[in-house]
């Protein structure tokens, strides 16, 4: 089962990492990435815990939730493919 399946997915399935580590994973420049995951927190779709770790908030359950993280993976998936169309390594290479 996938977490994007359950109305309340466990911490331990939605996972955490810091914003140095998404800037890494992504490639994005560290202060893009602090200013976009602080917006992801402040409208609700992220959270931080105390140690400075993101992860994805347990709402997934609504349906405005669910769309708007469909879309987000779907675009995740797009870029993927563009990059590797263009002879780059992918998301996670």
């Amino acid at each position: 089962m996938h977490s994007r399946d359950l109305a309340e997915p466990p911490n331990d399935m939605r996972g955490s990492m810091s914003r140095l580590a998404i800037a890494d994973v992504t490639g994005l420049p560290r202060e893009t990435v602090r200013r976009k995951v602080n917006r992801l927190i402040d409208v609700g779709f992220a959270e931080e815990d105390g140690f400075g770790q993101v992860r994805p908030t347990r709402q997934l359950a609504d349906p405005r939730w669910q769309t708007i993280a469909d879309q987000a993976f779907a675009a995740v998936q797009r870029y993927d493919r563009k990059l590797r169309s263009l002879g780059c390594k992918g998301i996670g290479d």
